[in-house]
């Protein structure tokens, strides 16, 4: 994909004294117990480079950024306006310890300015949205930060992504809405061209959120294998009388294929199945590939299908997950042995929030639809395999879409938590593409 026009940012986390400022916090070498919730521990000074080419609108240039810890449910904005002329410039900001520390910025034009010195803000703050976007971007990948570490990174500002000349079609599905971080709240899509690849190259500038039809601040965008979201992926495995032979033997090949793509941080768990009373959990959710690869190989084939309880277990365990989530569901054949009804497992994958991507294996196609059917309704993807063959190709291509879905973060316009139904509409612009997607999740 092209980039039209970048600004590099360069960041470097230095140890703090104190954790509060004047020092009445705890002792330097003395890290509070409740990292967790935020604590500041760490500085981030930013070096500030912009382009020597005056690409950037001349005019009053305000700095956002936003510095992100997920699992403390935290998100930390500093903005600081700068005069046009200036072509390097050196911020400092306290910035939380913790796991997955991510940082990202925002270049904006204002006309007057406002913060000659960095200044914090809280997320409600109106100057957070003032302006016009000049650009967008973030740092990479999420970093550990410990207590009065060092830590270096890049940021490239860049303008909103657009399609290469041979993109005809933009399809973008939101697969989830994670709400664990409320009132972070993530937001998984996947946005693929006509050729069904993933598309990549987007920041903020592409998208709007709204919330109830209130517009939501967005703090970050970016591919899920860059984030500190881990992915919970239950694979469940058709194992009947019709597997037997060479699709048995492909199907434990892509399955364990899928299993060594899966990124640092993810977890896996297995359920092979045929008849009802054959349904097994053969391994729980982990992140031992060797423990996940023993449960997929080696199965014999045999009985019938009951493919719908099956995936019901499969979301009894994956609804108490965190992070990103999953099944992917694969038969050869029509449910006929399940207790429960494909509107069953639609219900329940919808009330939980877990997708299903289903991958059909040859037949008459007589199956397909309820395939298609539990895919298009849960926010996962369908994929038919005439043949075991292409299992493994079909497998790859799941796991290029997990790891490739974009994660949009915001913060919700009603950071309460209330127990009730909330509508996301997330829009969206790609060049000459446009479009506008909701999805519902309850906190």
């Amino acid at each position: 994909m092209r980039i039209t026009r970048t600004i590099c940012w360069t960041v470097t986390v230095l140890s703090m004294m104190c954790i509060h400022a004047g020092c009445g916090g705890l002792h330097r070498n003395q890290p509070s117990n409740d990292a967790g919730e935020g604590r500041l521990g760490a500085t981030a000074t930013f070096t500030i480079r912009w382009p020597r080419t005056r690409l950037i609108p001349p005019g009053t240039n305000r700095i956002v950024i936003y510095v992100t810890h997920q699992q403390a449910r935290t998100v930390f904005a500093y903005v600081k306006d700068r005069a046009p002329s200036a072509a390097e410039e050196r911020i400092s900001v306290p910035i939380p310890y913790g796991q997955g520390i991510t940082f990202s910025a925002d270049a904006v034009q204002i006309d007057t300015e406002k913060y000659t010195k960095v200044q914090r803000l809280p997320l409600d703050h109106p100057d957070l949205r003032a302006g016009t976007k000049l650009g967008s971007g973030h740092d990479g990948m999420p970093h550990d930060v410990s207590y009065n570490s060092t830590v270096t990174a890049t940021i490239e500002i860049q303008e909103a992504g657009m399609p290469d000349a041979g993109t005809t079609r933009v399809d973008l599905r939101v697969n989830q809405i994670v709400s664990d971080y409320f009132p972070l709240v993530l937001v998984l899509d996947l946005i693929r061209d006509q050729n069904g690849n993933p598309i990549t190259n987007l920041n903020k500038l592409n998208f709007e959120v709204l919330e109830d039809g209130v517009p939501a601040l967005i703090t970050d965008v970016r591919v899920i294998s860059q984030t500190a979201t881990s992915l919970s992926i239950c694979l469940v495995l058709d194992r009947s009388g019709s597997m037997s032979g060479q699709p048995n033997a492909d199907l434990e090949q892509a399955a364990s294929t899928f299993v060594n793509l899966m990124q640092p941080g993810d977890y896996g768990a297995v359920i092979n199945f045929s008849s009802f009373w054959s349904i097994d959990l053969s391994q729980d959710f982990t992140q031992d590939k060797s423990a996940l690869l023993a449960a997929i190989n080696g199965r014999q084939a045999s009985g019938s299908t009951a493919l719908y309880s099956a995936v019901w277990l499969g979301l009894d365990i994956t609804s108490q997950r965190q992070g990103g989530k999953a099944i992917i569901a694969m038969t050869d054949g029509g449910d006929n042995d399940s207790d429960k009804s494909l509107q069953q497992v639609i219900d329940r994958a919808t009330l939980t929030g877990i997708p299903i991507f289903t991958v059909g294996l040859g037949g008459s196609g007589f199956y397909e639809y309820p395939l298609q059917h539990m895919a298009d309704e849960t926010g996962g993807l369908y994929f038919f395999a005439p043949s075991s063959s292409q299992l493994e190709a079909i497998y790859r291509s799941i796991s290029l879409q997990l790891q490739n879905a974009v994660q949009i973060s915001f913060i919700s316009p009603d950071p309460q938590p209330r127990g009730r139904e909330r509508t996301v509409t997330v829009r969206f612009r790609y060049g000459q593409f446009s479009g506008e997607v909701q999805h519902r999740y309850t906190y």
